[in-house]
């Protein structure tokens, strides 16, 4: 099963065992906003998405302050707020054959 992400509030050494995630996930198609705390994840908002293996699909995120909205294929969209934006690390993470694409960002 596929899974793919964004992450955000990461310390430089990567090992930070809280941070706040963005996630698709193909077993269950959805797309979730999900707080983890000491390794464990709870779900903080979630929408259903159609993935399917094989398909292209174009992720946007848009951040505003504590606010960030991901938007998949201009259709559908995640909004969270995350505290740990500011002065954080953030990343993309994927598993099970995801390929990323095209990746590229602009500011104000």
């Amino acid at each position: 099963d596929a899974k793919l992400g964004l992450v955000f509030g990461m310390d430089k050494a990567l090992q930070r065992n809280s941070f706040y995630k963005i996630e698709l996930n193909e077993k269950d198609n959805s797309i979730s906003g999900l707080s983890v705390v000491n390794g464990n994840p709870v779900v903080n908002g979630k929408a259903n998405v159609a993935l399917e293996p094989g398909k292209d699909y174009q992720l946007k995120a848009v951040i505003n302050g504590s606010v960030c909205v991901v938007y998949i294929n201009d259709k559908v969209a995640l909004t969270s707020r995350i505290y740990a934006l500011n002065n954080n690390l953030w990343g993309l993470y994927a598993r099970g054959g995801v390929t990323f694409s095209s990746i590229s960002m602009m500011g104000n």
